[in-house]
């Protein structure tokens, strides 16, 4: 799954202006961040290395899922 966010998954700036884009932004410190599946995987610059993965938080769900997943 982690390789098919790699490739796959949208980054920050696939997703419209909105509450939710702001919330990806904030957790970019300089890494490469995908969301793919419901969940916000953030890699290493350099590479595919997965550094850590979790769910998109309750909050922001309604505006991930209206995007199309």
């Amino acid at each position: 799954m982690i390789a098919e966010a790699s490739r796959y998954g949208k980054s920050i700036y696939d997703f419209p202006e909105g509450a939710f884009r702001d919330y990806l932004i904030s957790k970019d410190h300089g890494k490469r961040l995908r969301v793919f599946k419901g969940i916000v995987f953030i890699f290493n610059k350099t590479s595919d290395r997965c550094i850590t993965c979790y769910p998109i938080p309750d909050e922001h769900l309604e505006e991930y899922n209206s995007y199309g997943k």
